[in-house]
């Protein structure tokens, strides 16, 4: 919450530059007068952190993101711009959230239409995760080392060094406890995500009422493990209590986030925008050039796909269909007037 807050005051200093905005003069009811200033760029700014902060660009996505936020500017419309170009304010935004510690932050227009990817997307397959992006690494490193025009900044699709906490539970002193591993795993569930236990009824509407640890204790490894499990014991129908501490044992380590697959095949993209709009295609074409010098592994397969790819082929598909259209009027007239020569008259 605090980086978000930071990118916001960030992208704040920017909008309030003189050139977007103007001093109006307000009469208030008693007469005096005050100024203010007002935008005439932009008519909201929505700073959202965790859920609903996924990239709009790659598509939906249902996984939590407590580590993300976003800040969506919304521009009026055209005609009210006063001959400003809203990528100008983008370039400006992107240069002014650069180099905030310890995030990774991306400026970029809402695609309008369905999402295509990136401008730059170099997909490697293989079957090997580990050394999968271990090479989408080394691609990513040898590209920023071409330091080529125009590319916003390369990354992988892959979170890497996510923290993890697995809880592993010694299923012989569980058995010698009498008590099942459901329990424990219902336990930590409701001490970290909570349970609902009642509702709250107030008129017409009604309020769930749910119960979980403090925050204290929530965020306290030490904490989580030294709760105690409540349950019935079955051998002899009495009400017992042992700590999570004597039955399980936690580990601490990293991993990475879900890896893609396409026909069977594991997949890391190597991705990045490109900062000027009008020139997609030849920074893409500077970045094929460049990975064209790249000790490729036989391992893996490479591919440059992205949004000049969906392009494309759409582009591709809308040929045909013209081409059909064109066929099919053709027969057409050919048919009202019985003749395959006057079509070509009439055209």
């Amino acid at each position: 919450d605090a980086t978000t807050r930071e990118v916001e005051r960030r992208v704040f200093e920017v909008l309030a530059d003189p050139r977007y905005n103007d001093v109006v003069t307000d009469t208030l009811s008693d007469g005096s007068v005050v100024e203010r200033v007002e935008n005439f760029m932009v008519s909201s700014v929505i700073a959202q952190v965790g859920e609903g902060t996924s990239d709009p660009n790659a598509g939906p996505s249902f996984d939590a993101t407590p580590h993300k936020g976003r800040v969506q500017v919304s521009f009026v419309k055209y005609a009210e711009r006063r001959g400003l170009r809203s990528l100008h304010v983008m370039e400006e935004i992107r240069r002014a959230v650069r180099g905030v510690p310890g995030v990774s932050v991306v400026v970029d227009k809402d695609a309008a239409g369905p999402p295509v990817g990136k401008a730059i997307n170099l997909e490697i397959k293989g079957d090997d995760v580990l050394a999968l992006i271990e090479e989408g690494e080394k691609v990513r490193r040898f590209l920023n080392d071409q330091h080529i025009d125009m590319v916003e900044e390369l990354k992988l699709d892959v979170e890497l060094g996510k923290p993890e906490m697995p809880i592993e539970i010694d299923r012989a002193k569980a058995r010698r406890y009498n008590v099942s591993t459901y329990a424990i795993g219902d336990a930590l569930r409701t001490a970290l995500y909570g349970r609902e236990v009642s509702t709250y009824k107030q008129g017409e509407d009604d309020y769930p009422v749910n119960i979980r640890l403090k925050d204290e204790y929530r965020y306290d490894p030490e904490a989580l493990t030294s709760m105690r499990v409540t349950f019935r014991d079955q051998t002899n129908g009495q009400i017992r209590q042992v700590p999570i501490s004597a039955l399980a044992t936690p580990h601490y380590t990293s991993t990475f986030s879900a890896v893609k697959r396409e026909d069977l095949k594991r997949m890391v993209q190597v991705q990045s925008n490109v900062t000027d709009e009008f020139k997609k295609e030849q920074v893409v074409n500077n970045v094929i050039a460049a990975f064209a010098n790249y000790p490729k592994d036989p391992r893996f397969t490479y591919q440059f796909t992205g949004e000049l790819e969906e392009q494309a082929k759409q582009m591709s598909f809308l040929s045909t269909a013209l081409m059909i259209a064109v066929f099919l009027i053709f027969m057409i007239i050919v048919a009202q007037f019985n003749s395959a020569a006057i079509p070509g008259i009439i055209v």
